[in-house]
């Protein structure tokens, strides 16, 4: 299933929870490119926390990072914002891994302590190992062609924000996926190619 982000110059910040998306604000996301994950309800991103670069660091929702550049209008993502999927071969296409610029870490459902299939397990960054709890599902929920619920492979659990929280650091967990009418602390899009 191909997957598409929402173009750089499409405004989310001011839609409501609930409003969709026309699909021609989408376009095909670039395998070879940079995107940030944005959680619908709050509009902030998935960031890795500090510290930025080590493993196990958990996921947390952040507004895009001031700090321009001349290059980049203020406020651009930082690097621990920016993400890539990775295609899982033999999975037809259909499941993959997304990996942070950072560090070059994976998204990864937290298994330290062999609770990768318990709701509420926190979300974490980890050097790839391949296996499910780094593999995901993005499942369409109509507000839009690039509007998705993101669910592991492992435990059949969708990313979410915490309680629903629009709070700045608040951290990202599996939860039981809310279908058909998603939960929009689980339902993120792309943005990009940045």
């Amino acid at each position: 299933m191909p997957l598409f982000a929402l173009k750089p110059d499409f405004d989310i910040a001011n839609l409501s929870e609930s409003e969709a998306v026309p699909d021609d604000a989408f376009a095909p996301l670039d395998a070879a490119a940079w995107y940030t994950l944005v959680a619908w309800h709050s509009k902030q991103l998935l960031t890795v926390a500090p510290p930025v670069k080590t493993q196990g660091s958990h996921l947390v929702q952040w507004p895009m990072q001031a700090g321009g550049t001349k290059t980049h209008p203020d406020p651009y993502p930082a690097d621990n914002q920016f993400w890539t999927t990775v295609p899982v071969d033999g999975a037809g296409g259909d499941v993959y891994y997304l990996q942070v610029r950072v560090s070059s870490m994976y998204l990864d459902v937290d298994n330290s302590t062999g609770g990768a299939s318990n709701r509420g397990t926190h979300i974490i960054q980890w050097p790839l190992h391949g296996g499910p709890n780094q593999q995901w599902y993005f499942n369409a929920t109509g507000l839009g062609v690039g509007v998705y619920d993101i669910s592991s492979v492992f435990s059949g659990q969708c990313l979410d924000v915490a309680n629903g929280s629009m709070e700045v650091g608040t951290h990202l967990i599996q939860w039981p996926c809310v279908r058909p009418s998603p939960g929009y602390n689980q339902q993120w899009t792309f943005t990009g190619p940045w």
